[in-house]
């Protein structure tokens, strides 16, 4: 076999050739996979984590160990396609310049065009890269000079990192199909690329949007906030208390709808009429519903308590309590029609047929009225307390056992607050009798007792002349007051005062009208106080054992 010495050095100089490339590739390769690894922590917020870091290292030198045997091993089959090579005495630089002949060289106007072409869309691909990146930097630093933004600026600066992701996957990827389409790769190389383009676009695209919704969502919170101290129809929504709540749902729901959408357009892209992109859609009408409905929940108790609750200074306060029982009812039943519509509407989304649900709606009902009567009964006797006027929250009243403020009346049940801080909870049909406290007015009963040897005439007039004379300075009492002698016990006269006062004030007028009439006959030398004379016969034997006491 005759193998020259020129092909020896041919083959040898396209092998190191080939080597270099392999090493330059291997390097790049390194430095980039630690850089995917960092933004991947860094994405999960746990990059700065001291239990992490290990793990971080421990798969970064596992990863490099596998890339050098790649390389190496790359290495040994240029090392054995050479050897090869020579063996057969084919000289590789003879064929790669034979190619490149006829591959650039056989029309050079053609390949300086295809140059200066791919030369132009790297110029213009660097370009829009350089201006996006300095277009939305400029807008973040724009966006965080703002004081009020303060608490976003760690939120902003993980908003700027997946941004530059974007757009470096944006910018390689784009590259990368560009000069595939140019050089008219074939399908089964096309057709990955624009697959792994379309995953890697859609997930890191999906991640940064979400991020940018909820900065969006936040800043928005912050001035519908700043919109409280207006006088306008805005100052309520700014005022509302559930406002923060909302914040939160809008973020969630925004997030959802995101990642779902990029997985729904992946999908479409990827395979398109799929069952997964149909799914997918049909999940976001879904999650879109939800979220109106909930929206709608929260505006509908907004208005409810504007339109029922405003101008309480102009209505008495037995009106008030009307319109605070009515508010939560009036809530219930709204906030159930608008579920049954989006369990309708969300049905259908989801392609059941929702006609026959609805026909049948009113066998259903009958069905569960047969077996849940407890249920309807309390439905119906809490619609007949509100209409009869019976008590409204905020009464004292008296159900059974239980008295206390009632503090909510519901669909079903009634929610009664004892003076010991209790919550009782009764179901309306249970509700039998009621005492209520708080109805017109209500009396307010005090009983002392006068000794016998007092003018028990002078005693009263002297109280009654003092209860008015004190009556001025006690809004709760509405009139004048009563006093007679309710009994006569074995210490006294029982004197029984009833006075009028508003409705719920009995017992703190009591405590005061019981002050007043101790003040009043202290003042005149009157000890009201109880007490028995016990007359024994000195000669009965019980009394000669133990004395006779008086």
């Amino acid at each position: 076999m005759n193998i020259s010495q020129t092909m020896i050095i041919h083959n040898a100089l396209i092998f190191g050739v080939a080597t270099l490339a392999a090493l330059i590739i291997a390097f790049i390769l390194d430095r980039q996979v630690r850089r995917v690894i960092g933004f991947v922590l860094r994405s999960l917020s746990v990059a700065d984590k001291p239990q992490l870091q290990g793990a971080r290292a421990h798969i970064e030198k596992s990863l490099r160990r596998v890339i050098t045997l790649a390389t190496a091993a790359l290495i040994i089959l240029l090392l054995a396609g050479a050897v090869l090579a020579t063996w057969w005495q084919l000289d590789l630089l003879r064929v790669a310049l034979e190619w490149g002949e006829k591959a650039f060289l056989a029309d050079v106007s053609a390949t300086l065009y295809a140059g200066l072409k791919i030369l132009g869309i790297a110029g213009a691909i660097l370009l829009g890269y350089g201006l996006v990146r300095a277009l939305i930097a400029s807008l973040l630093r724009s966006v965080t000079a703002i004081p009020a933004l303060e608490p976003q600026r760690v939120t902003l600066g993980l908003l700027k990192l997946r941004l530059s992701s974007l757009i470096n996957s944006a910018a390689i990827f784009t590259a990368l199909l560009v000069y595939s389409s140019f050089a008219g790769a074939p399908a089964y190389i096309h057709e990955p690329l624009l697959t792994i383009t379309y995953l890697v676009l859609g997930v890191v695209g999906a991640r940064a949007f979400a991020l940018l919704c909820t900065v969006g969502v936040d800043i928005g919170g912050q001035l519908v906030r700043a919109l409280g101290d207006l006088n306008s129809p805005l100052g309520y929504v700014g005022r509302f208390e559930r406002l923060d709540q909302v914040v939160t749902l809008t973020k969630r729901t925004l997030e959802y709808l995101v990642f779902l959408g990029a997985a729904t357009w992946i999908s479409s892209k990827i395979q398109p009429g799929s069952f997964l992109e149909d799914v997918g859609l049909r999940l976001i009408r879904v999650l879109a519903l939800v979220y109106i409905g909930r929206i709608l929940v929260e505006v509908i108790n907004l208005v409810l308590r504007e339109l029922l609750l405003a101008g309480a200074a102009a209505r008495s306060t037995r009106a008030q309590q009307q319109r605070h029982t009515l508010l939560p009812l009036v809530q219930s039943v709204l906030r159930y029609a608008v579920y049954f519509l989006l369990l309708v509407m969300g049905l259908s989304e989801l392609g059941v047929e929702t006609a026959p649900l609805i026909a049948g709606a009113g066998l259903s009902g009958l069905a569960l009225g047969l077996g849940a009567q407890a249920f309807f009964s309390d439905i119906v006797s809490g619609f007949f307390i509100f209409v009869e006027g019976t008590f409204y929250v905020g009464d004292r009243v008296q159900v059974g056992e239980v008295i206390g403020i009632v503090e909510e009346i519901g669909v079903r049940a009634i929610k009664i607050r004892h003076e010991s801080g209790v919550l009782h909870t009764i179901p309306n049909g249970e509700v039998r009798s009621v005492a209520n406290h708080a109805a017109s007015y209500v009396n307010a009963v005090v009983e002392f007792t006068v000794p016998y040897d007092q003018d028990v005439p002078k005693v009263m007039a002297a109280v009654k002349d003092h209860i008015e004379a004190f009556r001025p300075r006690y809004p709760d009492i509405l009139g004048e007051t009563e006093i007679v002698v309710e009994d006569l016990s074995a210490s006294g006269a029982l004197i029984q005062t009833l006075t009028k006062v508003k409705p719920g004030r009995d017992e703190d007028a009591s405590e005061a009208i019981r002050a007043e009439i101790l003040a009043a006959l202290t003042a005149i030398g009157v000890k009201p106080q109880g007490f028995q004379t016990l007359r024994f016969d000195p000669k009965h034997p019980l009394a000669l054992a133990n004395g006779a006491r008086v």
